[in-house]
This record gives C-alpha cells, structure tokens and sequence, in this order.
C-alpha cells in the first residue's frame, strides 16, 4: 500500500522572497520573535528589521527546531545590510539544537533582511527570537576639533588628584577625544584600563 506523508497545517506568514521581506519591529523591550515553518512547499522565509537613529547590538537565538516532516532538520540563516540585496552579510546555520548567536553589530539608521531557508524536501518549524540594546553612542567628541567646538572639557576635581572618564568607542563611534584643563603644573599618569579589545589612548599638548 502506499504510505501517505501528512504535515501539520502552518500558515506562512512571511515573504518568501529578499525583494519582498516582511517588515517587522521590535516591541518596546526591544524584542522581536519570529515563528513558521520553511522546507516543503515553503523554501523560505524573509523578514526585515529597520535599525533607527542607534546604532544596537543584537543577540540572535535559535530555538531547538522542530521535525514536520523528515529526519534531517537543518535550517540556514541568511542576513543582509541595507540595500545590498546580492551579498549576504552573515550566515549561519543551525542543526537540530538551540544555538544562540551574540554581538551581532547593527549600524544605525539602516535596515537588516533575514532570510531562513529550508533544507531539501524536510518541513521545519523554527522560533528566532532577537533582543537589540542600543549603544550608547556620542559623536560629537569624535576629533579634537569636535571636542573644543561641542565642548567636551573635564577639569580636575577639587578634592583629590584622580580624575575617573568612563565610555565607549568602537563600532559606530570611532574615538573619543576630551579636554582635560590643567589646572596646575606638574607630572600627570594616563592609565587606560578595562577595555575589552585593543585600544589606543593619544596624549596632545594643546597650547592657547
């Protein structure tokens, strides 16, 4: 007799196409989950995230996937920046575990399409789940020039001799540059400490 293969009912949801990704937002905690099913009768999914005036970092994680249809349960996760429709950015790909995917860097003011493929004639049903967090990010201080014009001047405290500056520079926010006012001669120490990658720290003399 012949064997008869059924897959329970998933209704697509989502674009299956890059050209028409469904547009999506994060909710107010900034968090943005996606559910369906590709494979079989549905090669893929492709949705779109549009990243505002912040630039964010991004956590991506994979629930366990679940088997409609077949053994191999494998599915890939394509993602593009911006208006490059033709070059993906980043890939990964998730066999049968939950996996999560840390640090993803998203620029501000520019738009992300994802796209999760299915593998072969297998039916797979997926939950990604992101969660953004904004960086805090100030230009403003990027040069020296930017500093003297926006301002950016730290002054020794009145009480003591240790002057404590704290921020963060990298993706997005190339530098930080500040003005210390001296406020009297003598023999001043620079430490640089608990950064997370290399970084350099440029001492200037800077005379009215």
């Amino acid at each position: 007799s012949d064997t008869v293969e059924t897959i329970s009912p998933v209704v697509d949801g989502y674009a299956d196409t890059l050209q028409s990704a469904t547009a999506l937002k994060f909710d107010a905690n900034n968090r943005l989950v996606v559910a369906d099913a590709v494979g079989r009768g549905d090669k893929a999914d492709v949705f779109k995230v549009d990243i505002s005036d912040k630039t964010a970092a991004v956590s991506m994680s994979v629930n366990e996937l679940t088997a409609l249809l077949g053994n191999n349960q494998t599915i890939r996760i394509n993602v593009y920046e911006g208006n490059n429709l033709t070059k993906v950015w980043k890939s990964f790909t998730v066999k049968n575990e939950a996996r999560v995917f840390s640090d993803l860097l998203f620029k501000a003011n520019t738009s992300y399409t994802f796209e999760v493929v299915g593998s072969g004639d297998n039916a797979t049903q997926f939950e990604i789940t992101l969660d953004k967090t904004d960086l805090a990010i100030d230009n403003s201080d990027d040069t020296l020039a930017l500093a003297q014009t926006n301002g950016k001047v730290l002054a020794m405290p009145t009480a003591g001799n240790t002057l404590i500056y704290k921020d963060f520079v990298g993706f997005g926010d190339s530098a930080d540059c500040q003005i210390i006012e001296q406020a009297a001669s003598g023999e001043y120490t620079f430490n640089l400490s608990n950064v997370s990658a290399n970084t350099v720290m440029t001492v200037y003399e800077v005379q009215d």
